[in-house]
This record gives structure tokens, sequence and C-alpha cells, in this order.
């Protein structure tokens, strides 16, 4: 059987415990391709979506990385921990008493709750010790776990939603007590870290605390329900190697293996659970073009359009603007991405009063040779 070629995203459910790179780790042994790639690490804490890019559609990484992300969150209140997270060690604590704790019920909790009114908006955020951020070529965990502790650069994150979707309060004379926690549903921007928001969270509270329970349940266009659970992956693995095994195949054997392995993708891709790169980048506006322009930028040629053009042919309907980032289409569907440039100004379109800039499309990549990974 000729070897089956991998091209595609798959989304998977990590659990918690594995680093995003044993995720990545276990599929290739499991669908035989060396070549993947994730658009966005989680903690080993952390759980939820990971999409995974496989083959040539590793190309998509790149953009996929720079999409909105949405979490759930459990906040507990009463501690700090050196990383932010309940695998940390406790570098500060407050005591709740059975009457504070009566006493923020009585008011509803409305600090709680005007502290989580507060957090959507544009910020900077200081990454934390525990993280994978390099400094001249050193993460910042080889640091931390070393016992160092360095400045870092703040960056710019944007919290989009905030949306407090339940608190946990037991008094001391209630079992688990004394607690006081909260789920959060946040969606955030690319390199945002929930683990600093908890911190700073119970900060600003007085009351300390740490991310204990993290989930990533969207990734621009993908959400968790259409993820597969790492241990079905494996599963149905199994299942495949076991009736191969009943027909007198060993699979330990590598070109054995490799069947399964080319099963397995078979039987993904017929379920329609390999995502196409059209709908991976579907979280960008759409610029459709004429063959006859996307032939210039697929041969490197400039291409300059005026606004009109843009306005009238992006879905969803966009006023350009210099470096906004699109995925171009031809008449055969997803060519390439590339992003506006500002190059001259030309005459006023039908919703400006001055004149307008023209723009040239830049190319940043090019997908119209994969077209298996053109269909839809």
């Amino acid at each position: 059987m000729a070897e089956t070629h991998k091209h595609g995203i798959l989304l998977v459910d990590k659990p918690r415990g594995l680093t995003s790179f044993d995720v990545v780790s276990r599929l290739r042994r499991l669908i035989g391709e060396k070549k993947i790639g994730h658009t966005g690490t989680l903690d080993p804490f952390a759980e939820g979506l990971l999409a995974l890019c496989v083959g040539t559609a590793t190309a998509a990484v790149q953009f996929m990385d720079t999409y909105d992300k949405t979490y759930q969150v459990r906040i507990l209140f009463g501690a700090a921990t050196d990383t932010m997270d309940l695998t940390g060690t406790c570098t500060a604590s407050h005591d709740f008493s059975t009457q504070e704790l009566s006493q923020l019920a009585a008011t509803g909790f409305l600090p709680l709750r005007q502290a989580v009114q507060d957090l959507p908006g544009a910020q900077l955020q200081v990454p934390p010790m525990f993280s994978a951020v390099k400094v001249e070529g050193q993460p910042l965990y080889a640091l931390a776990r070393a016992g160092q502790t360095i400045e870092r650069q703040a960056r710019p994150i944007v919290i989009h939603r905030a949306i407090l979707d339940g608190i946990d309060c037991r008094t001391e004379t209630e079992p688990g007590g004394p607690r006081l926690s909260c789920d959060l549903t946040l969606e955030v921007s690319k390199g945002t870290y929930v683990r600093v928001i908890a911190d700073e969270l119970g900060q600003k509270l007085g009351w300390f605390a740490y991310a204990e329970r993290l989930v990533r349940t969207r990734v621009g266009p993908f959400d968790l329900s259409q993820a597969l659970a790492l241990q079905d992956l494996e599963t149905r693995f199994d299942v495949l190697a076991e009736s191969l095994r009943q027909k007198g195949l060993d699979p330990s054997d590598r070109s054995v293996r490799c069947l399964v392995q080319d099963q397995l993708w078979q039987e993904l891709t017929e379920s329609g659970q390999v995502h196409g790169l059209t709908e991976a980048l579907s979280g960008f506006p759409i610029l459709q073009l004429p063959a006859d322009q996307v032939k210039k930028l697929v041969q490197g040629q400039k291409l300059t359009v005026d606004p009109i053009q843009i306005l009238t042919q992006s879905t969803p309907e966009i006023r350009p603007q210099d470096g906004l980032r699109l995925a171009i289409h031809g008449p055969s569907g997803l060519a390439g991405m590339g992003h506006l440039e500002t190059v001259s100004d030309g005459p006023a379109p039908h919703f400006s009063d001055g004149p307008a800039p023209h723009f040239r499309i830049i190319t940043e990549r090019i997908f119209i040779h994969h077209e298996h990974l053109l269909s839809e």
C-alpha cells in the first residue's frame, strides 16, 4: 500500500498533565507524520483545545497562532503561588474568616463582580517567570527553576470579554471550607497568560489567587466540541492494529504499523475530523480576486488594488487599512495569505470625503500549489 499523504488540521482535547509537545509526539506515533505543529502552547496543568497542523498544513501555524482564544478558568482565592497555578509553591496567603465570607456573600460578592467587570480592555501584561518566553535565548522557566527572577518586558494584550460564570463560597463550617473561588470565561488575544490574570485579580482584591483549573475552549473558528480525545485516538489505533493482528500481521513490524497509521488517517479524513486550510483560516476576512490577479500574486508580481475593489470583494465587507491581514481567494478557492500596504492616494470611495489610499497586497504565504489543501 502506497504511503498516504497526510495534510490538514486535527483538533485534540489535551488532557491535564501532558505538555503540548507530549501531544504532538503521541500524534506523530499514531499517524506516522513527523511534520506536526501546534497553534498555541497549553501548560501541563491546562487542558482543552489544541489545534494541530499536519504536513503542509503547518503553513497555517503562523496565522492561526494569532487568533484570539477563549478559556474557562477557575480561580481560587486565598493564596498566591510562584507559578500562578495549582502546581506552584505558595508565596502569600490570606485566611478567610467566616465573618468575612458572610459579609462578602451579603453584598452579592460585589467587589469580585466589579473586579471582573473591569477586566476587559487593552493592557500591558508581564509574562510570568514560569513560562516559555525566551530572554537572550533562555526560556524563563529554566531561569525560574534555577531560582532566578529577572526583569521582563510587558507585552500588549487585549481581554475582549470576561464573564463571571459562578462563585463558590464555603465557610469553615461547610465541607471543603473555608473556600472562595470563581469560574470565568475569558476571550483574550494572542500571548495572554490567564494565570497572570488570576494572580493580578487576587492582588487587586487583597485576597491573593491562582488558577486552579484552566480549559481552552476556542481557537479562532474552532471549538472544543469539535476536538478528539487523545485517548480515543489511541484506542482507535489499537483497534485497527488488533484487526490486522487477527489477520496474521504483526503491528510491531514497521510496514504493518505504517498500514495502521494510514488507516487511522483515512478514518479521520472520511469522518470529517481532518480540517482543511480554508476552514482553518476562515477567521480572517476573505478577499475574492479574479484569476489574473491571483496569478500575479502566485508569480511574485506586485499587485495594487483600489479600496473600492477591497470593499466590494471582501467577506465580510471591510474597510481597507494598512497592515490588514486577509485570506486571498481565487476562482478555485483559497490561494494564499497576505496583508495590505498603503502605496498611494487615489479617488475617494463613497464612504470617504477625502482622497483614498491604494493598497499593495503583500503575500505572506501561497497555498495554490497545494491543491489537496484547497478543496472544501
